[in-house]
């Protein structure tokens, strides 16, 4: 699967899929579009789960070419990690 650098219309980010988590714990995930929050998810992990997570979202409506990006803060003292994919609609 590869990455798509620039979306070429305007779209919303419908679903975060959160994949990699880390570690046990709380994960806030909190969206920027060109440094201005569009969205926010928060989701669990623990020994029962796999580390995958689907999250539906719904983001008001970004320009074409916005860079999207992520911060991630956790319920833990450690640096958690995770990888997040967007699925997205465009217009």
């Amino acid at each position: 699967e590869t990455a798509i650098d620039v979306i070429p219309s305007d779209f919303d980010i419908r679903c975060l899929s959160i994949e990699d988590l880390s570690a046990d714990g709380v994960y806030e995930i909190v969206l920027y579009a060109d440094g201005i929050k569009v969205g926010k998810a928060r989701c669990t992990k623990n020994a029962a789960l796999d580390g995958i997570v689907n999250v539906p979202i719904q983001t008001p409506i970004i320009s074409a070419g916005s860079v999207i990006t992520a911060k991630v803060a956790t319920s833990n003292v450690t640096e958690d990690t995770a990888t997040i994919s967007i699925v997205y609609h465009v217009y």
